[in-house]
């Protein structure tokens, strides 16, 4: 069986894995092949979305920062 895989997207993988959130990658990677049904609903992009434009808007605070406003 052949498999195709986007150049791009490959690249991209390839990089992250060279870099320091390989650990990341994997786990991610394992949890999506693991998973029989729908990943992610729409519902869920659009949440990923907006979180992804608080993040480039500067709207977020590290985990520390929310643990200690917390008290945890």
């Amino acid at each position: 069986m052949k498999i195709n895989i986007d150049e791009q997207l490959l690249f991209m993988i390839h990089t992250i894995y060279q870099g320091p959130d390989s650990h990341a990658l994997r786990k991610f990677v394992e949890f999506l092949y693991e998973q029989e049904d729908e990943l992610l609903t729409d519902d869920d992009w659009t949440a990923i979305q907006e979180g992804r434009e608080d993040v480039a808007q500067g709207r977020v605070i590290s985990l520390d920062e929310y643990e200690k406003a917390r008290g945890l």
